[in-house]
């Protein structure tokens, strides 16, 4: 795995690595186990997890002591090896694999083991690991969470296999494997990826972006062919395999080569958390664009897919396009560089605001689409989103912040009877926007249209609550060719 180099953050606790400050950075950033998980685990634990079964640093078993800073991995090596067993039962699942050692060959043959996995045991380990381990694994559904627990299980089997391989017996793992061997395989886990957040770089090509001058964040860039080097996403490829202006950016790979404009790179635990921060990041770019070409679109070609680098090796997946077919590309100068620098910061921080301007931005992505009427449900979630929630407080929220912003023709009749659109369509009144009564009233009482009312409402309200003063919309491309009309007709 490619794990980061920059400097650690005070902030920023999940990046130490530290199991006694997991928990709270994960509390803080919203992720993690719900109540509703953590009776099921309680159930399946029979309670809370006895102080007689967490294990100390140094291996020794806690009787009745008090332990302010519960060593995380070494409870949950131990609730992984009680679900593991040599027999097969109804209630366990079976998971057979090579034992290997680190730096080893992958071979198809070799010394192997059939292990079973007792289901009830195995989740309560899961649902712990997830709450207590590296904190993106809050943004993992349970399945991809057990996946990564087995992979970890086969890969670091060789430190057990000793004590395990060979030797028939009814009783579970943890019962018959030393305090030593528990130890070592604890300490494994607490420097794996399920403890400690592990920094993958994934490069998205893009079309309608351009940069002119770089930008180079702790968690993201945005960059031009040209300033994407082999040095910069680290030995990956030798020079001579590596090509920026296309994608895939390397010599050889299968898939026929498209060119490229500019590349967002995303340092994230895995591609499903950069796919999420690329959608942060677009949403933002989309907010560059003045409003009239905002939703402008071509039938222009746009790169598709992602190259996600992982050591010495990488993979390549085509996808939809990461950004619609805009009629005039988005040009990113030095000036850009002091909001993007706010969203570098933001896009990974544990607080609260930040992380509803991130979700925020999200939803601004998933607008940012050709359909009007598949926009609008997004545009909502925007406003919510940056507002707090749907109920009455938000609305009013949302009620003081256009008034400045859009100016005293937005008034507060005006914007309720705009999110009164918001119940119709979410809430199974009318699938399409435009099937709405609401829809009809706004345009006879304003004689707009609401979707691209609620299209400027929420851009202005992102620009300014996410980047303030910083933040800079870009103007009219052809502003000048609308003067120049207006001059003559005069």
């Amino acid at each position: 795995m490619i794990y980061g180099t920059k400097r650690l953050e005070p902030e920023y606790p999940c990046r130490l690595g530290l199991a006694a400050d997991l928990t709270e950075a994960r509390e803080q950033r919203g992720i993690g186990l719900g109540q509703d998980e953590l009776d099921l685990f309680n159930r399946l634990q029979g309670g809370r997890i006895p102080e007689s079964d967490l294990v100390c640093d140094a291996g020794c078993v806690l009787h009745g002591e008090t332990m302010s800073q519960p060593d995380h991995s070494a409870i949950a090596i131990q609730l992984i090896a009680e679900a593991a067993f040599h027999q097969p039962d109804a209630d366990r699942s079976s998971h057979s694999f090579i034992i290997q050692h680190p730096g080893e060959e992958y071979r198809m043959s070799g010394l192997g083991i059939n292990l079973h996995y007792c289901e009830t045991a195995f989740t309560k380990a899961i649902l712990y690991v997830r709450r207590y381990g590296a904190p993106y694994l809050g943004s993992l559904s349970f399945s991809d969470v057990r996946s990564l627990i087995t992979d970890f299980v086969a890969s670091s089997f060789y430190l057990v296999s000793n004590e395990i391989w060979g030797v028939w017996f009814s009783e579970s793992f943890r019962e018959r494997l030393s305090d030593k061997s528990l130890t070592e395989w604890g300490q494994a886990l607490a420097t794996s990826r399920l403890f400690i957040e592990p920094r993958e770089l994934t490069l998205f090509p893009l079309t309608v972006i351009k940069c002119e001058h770089p930008f180079i964040g702790r968690d993201f860039f945005l960059v031009g062919p040209n300033d994407l080097t082999p040095e910069m996403i680290g030995s990956v490829s030798s020079s001579k395999d590596f090509i920026a202006n296309q994608f895939p950016p390397f010599r050889g790979a299968s898939a026929p080569p498209k060119p490229v404009s500019s590349w967002l790179g995303i340092w994230a635990p895995n591609v499903e958390t950069a796919k999420r921060f690329r959608a942060t990041v677009l949403g933002a770019l989309a907010l560059v664009p003045n409003a009239i070409e905002r939703y402008l679109f071509t039938m222009r070609k746009v790169v598709s897919g992602r190259c996600t680098l992982i050591g010495p090796r990488y993979s390549i997946s085509i996808g939809d396009p990461h950004t619609p077919g805009l009629s005039e590309d988005i040009v990113l100068v030095s000036e850009d560089a002091k909001w993007l620098n706010k969203l570098d910061h933001m896009l990974t921080s544990p607080k609260k605001a930040h992380r509803r301007r991130m979700r925020a931005l999200e939803y601004q992505f998933r607008a940012w689409a050709p359909d009007p009427a598949k926009r609008f449900p997004s545009l909502v979630g925007s406003i919510d989103a940056i507002f707090g929630g749907d109920g009455s407080g938000a609305t009013q929220a949302v009620v003081d912040a256009v008034e400045p912003l859009m100016g005293k023709e937005y008034d507060s009749a005006r914007i309720r009877m705009l999110l009164s659109l918001r119940g119709s369509v979410i809430h199974g009144g009318a699938p399409n926007v435009y099937e709405s009564k609401s829809y009809r009233r706004y345009y006879e009482s304003y004689h707009e249209d609401a979707v691209r009312d609620l299209e400027q409402i929420v851009a202005k309200c992102l620009q300014h609550e996410v980047f303030g003063e910083d933040f800079r919309e870009r103007p009219f491309t052809y502003a000048h060719l609308l003067e120049e009309r207006k001059r003559i007709r005069m």
